[in-house]
């Protein structure tokens, strides 16, 4: 959103900040023009005012305090029709009440703020449509349902021309939707882009999954991302949901160490024998058939049936190992294993029910990962 900021950054303004530097990121909603001693009963709320000062002449600073407290944005003051500088007390009132206000030269009409600021509220707009329409289309390719030809039609506007398709996902540098709507922003500039389980999912086209991996790593490079991941490039449109859950499910499987990198198909390993066969409904049902039972009793009871798996199964079935990771007896690892068997019905010591528990382990750890 458009924000006091913004304009004082237009130079050819020559707008100078003289206080409330605190709060330059207020939006701005519109720009109006008044001389009136209290003009806030024909103003929302969000508007920039602007004025020669004639409301300023007898006290300023209870000026710039009302408008402060009626919900503007901000003050411009113009020069040379009655002031020449800011008074001091004003200034004094915008910082201490945080409300931002600027002068403006003699030679700079008024009508070139409001024009500035309309051209830029409408720019604004233009790209919020946009970003709409770029939501809704990979909306509709996530869902499996947009058949290849209306996917080509919609396509075309943001510069698909009917080759491969696939998923890039990003993850934000940081946590928090600050982060998440500043990335979908830097991403909607390369292709349709969409937020999807705390990431930005971008549609991009490829003619093979090289050139996948490539625009993968100038997405990561362009938008300041921490970590991407590509699937597969797919030329049936239904296949589109399978290449989002490749990229997702790649870029949970390489955590981030290092310079952000961008992650593939081949970094699923064993994930990928169930993503081969199932969706996410599949691999949900999976972990649930499989875990389901030890989830239930870790939540329910505090226990670490899971973690003590997780650790039993990466030292190898080394006992003393797997006990000294988790900070526990042996004996009590044993105790907990014997549950896991109880619960599972499977046997940890068994090199084929253990391959069984290791995949549906890294399944869950995935499926958690993408969908938090």
């Amino acid at each position: 959103m458009l924000n006091v900021a913004d304009i004082l950054g237009i130079s050819e303004l020559e707008l100078e900040l003289r206080g409330g530097a605190e709060a330059v990121r207020n939006p701005v909603r519109w720009v109006h023009i008044s001389e009136l001693d209290d003009p806030t009963p024909w103003l929302r709320g969000g508007e920039l005012l602007l004025t020669v000062g004639m409301p300023m002449r007898d006290d300023a600073a209870a000026f710039v305090r009302l408008l402060a407290t009626s919900g503007l944005a901000g003050l411009g003051l113009g020069l040379g029709f009655g002031f020449d500088e800011l008074p001091g007390a004003a200034a004094d009132e915008a910082d201490q009440l945080a409300f931002p206000v600027f002068t403006i030269p003699y030679h700079v009409p008024f009508i070139a703020i409001t024009e500035a600021v309309f051209t830029r509220l409408s720019d604004e707009r233009v790209a919020e449509a946009e970003r709409r329409l770029a939501g809704d289309l990979v909306e509709s390719a996530l869902s499996g349902e947009l058949g290849g030809r209306e996917l080509r039609r919609r396509g075309r506007a943001f510069g698909l021309t009917g080759g491969g398709l696939t998923f890039v996902v990003l993850r934000p540098d940081k946590a928090g939707s600050a982060a998440l709507t500043h990335l979908l922003e830097a991403a909607g500039g390369h292709g349709p882009a969409g937020v999807r389980d705390g990431a930005v999912a971008v549609l991009v086209e490829a003619a093979d999954d090289d050139e996948a991996e490539q625009r993968a790593a100038d997405l990561l490079a362009a938008t300041g991302a921490s970590g991407a991941g590509v699937g597969r490039v797919r030329s049936n449109s239904g296949e589109l949901p399978r290449a989002f859950q490749e990229a997702a499910y790649a870029l949970e499987a390489r955590p981030p160490n290092g310079a952000p990198v961008v992650a593939t198909y081949r970094d699923l390993g064993s994930i990928q024998l169930l993503l081969g066969l199932q969706g996410d409904e599949g691999v949900a049902l999976y972990c649930d058939a499989v875990l389901g039972r030890l989830v239930d009793h870790d939540d329910r009871t505090g226990s670490a049936l899971v973690e003590s798996l997780r650790a039993y199964i990466e030292a190898n079935g080394r006992w003393a190992e797997a006990a000294a990771s988790l900070g526990v007896h042996r004996h009590t690892l044993r105790y907990r294993m014997r549950k896991v068997e109880e619960l599972t019905g499977r046997d940890p010591a068994d090199a084929g029910d253990r391959l069984e528990l290791w995949l549906a382990l890294r399944a869950h750890e995935l499926a958690a990962g993408v969908g938090g």
